[in-house]
């Protein structure tokens, strides 16, 4: 029976393993919150040295029994994180099973240097990175996270710009115009999204550096996680003052968050044309995401200063695209975080436009970009 039970959840086995080595100390039932699993090195008294640490392996009899739960289980964080990561929910083993089956054969045969497996990293350690980027709504409904997740993988999108090429060009600076640049770069193992679609402005020779957009799309819908700008801009650069003063425009008329970073608010306006243009109905943007928070906590030894850190960074990330749907027709808010899930949802309808000259033009870049369909390999 043990031999049975290993070989038809073997995936399951090293799932739970995982992760209780990396986040969670404890497995309890959802029926009757019986304990069916206590990490033996949590009861361990005293701070806890790497090198000390028993890896955790699950017997035959205790894999038996966690998979034998009518309702399945919830795996709880350890006491010093479970301010910012919940209760992880698995309710179906047959299912998780095969959705993570399905993760390792992605995986196993893909080209992506996201995913593919290599001789230093084994499937345990691609199953600790699979919960990289779980929100709180996605802990409680890990089966469908996992889905989405697989969607990631088998998502071809904007394979013609893994190379970098001219989106469209733009008049800035009293008629000079600027070629929009686009680049789609693959994430490693590790990072929390698979591509990040990368944005520049040039003009003989010149060039500016835009924020860039860290995404996955499954079926139908696009899953954003960060805008983000690497390094600081030397404002003393005489161009890159103008260039600023230019998207200072898509301020016209705005009074409600014009805290909002024009050039992050103008890459986020052209991804979302790019994803109307490969046919996305729906857009997620991620709300606190529990891995992120530890990361800050572990570089931070003050707590309060990690969650304001965290606090500011999500905040203005979800504001931005409160914003960017203020000033458009046809994008709709359908839910906000912890509405339904901790996602903020936008819904991408048909006659998109803005009333901003400058974001519709942006827009329009995104939109419009490659007229040939067959380009979106998807």
């Amino acid at each position: 029976m043990s031999e049975i039970i290993e070989e038809n959840y073997k995936y399951t086995k090293i799932f739970i393993e995982t992760i209780i080595n990396n986040a969670f100390d404890k497995i309890c039932s959802r029926d009757d919150g019986e304990e069916l699993y206590i990490d033996p090195n949590s009861m361990k008294s005293g701070k806890l040295i790497d090198s000390e640490r028993q890896e955790v392996k699950l017997t035959s009899k205790q894999l038996e029994k966690i998979v034998s739960q009518k309702n399945g289980i919830f795996l709880c964080p350890k006491r010093r994180e479970a301010f910012y990561r919940p209760n992880l929910v698995i309710s179906n083993f047959e299912q998780l099973e095969e959705e993570l089956k399905q993760y390792y054969e992605y995986i196993c045969h893909s080209e992506k240097s996201f995913y593919k497996i290599d001789k230093e990293h084994n499937i345990d350690t691609y199953f600790y990175y699979l919960i990289k980027t779980l929100t709180n709504s996605d802990c409680q409904d890990l089966l469908e996270y996992i889905k989405v997740f697989n969607g990631f993988l088998e998502d071809n999108s904007f394979n013609s710009l893994r190379h970098e090429k001219v989106l469209g060009k733009i008049d800035l600076e009293e008629g000079h115009k600027y070629d929009v640049l686009a680049k789609r770069t693959e994430e490693y193992y590790g990072s929390e999204t698979p591509f990040t679609m990368r944005y520049a402005l040039e003009r003989k020779g010149f060039k500016f550096t835009m924020p860039f957009v860290r995404y996955g799309i499954s079926g139908k819908k696009a899953y954003i996680y960060s805008i983000q700008r690497k390094g600081k801009i030397n404002l003393k650069y005489l161009k890159i003052k103008k260039i600023n003063g230019e998207f200072n425009k898509v301020n016209s008329g705005v009074k409600d968050g014009r805290e909002i970073t024009p050039s992050m608010l103008i890459s986020a306006t052209i991804f979302i044309g790019m994803l109307k243009k490969a046919g996305i109905e729906e857009i997620k943007i991620a709300d606190f995401l529990t891995r992120r928070f530890g990361h800050y906590n572990g570089i931070n030894s003050n707590y309060e200063e990690a969650c304001k850190i965290q606090a500011n960074i999500t905040n203005k990330f979800l504001k931005t695209y409160i914003r960017l749907v203020s000033q458009f027709s046809g994008i709709n808010i359908t839910s906000y975080p912890n509405d339904v899930d901790s996602y903020l949802s936008l819904k991408l309808g048909d006659n998109i436009s803005s009333t901003n000259k400058l974001l519709d033009i942006f827009f329009r870049i995104g939109l419009e970009y490659d007229k040939q369909q067959d380009d979106f390999e998807r």
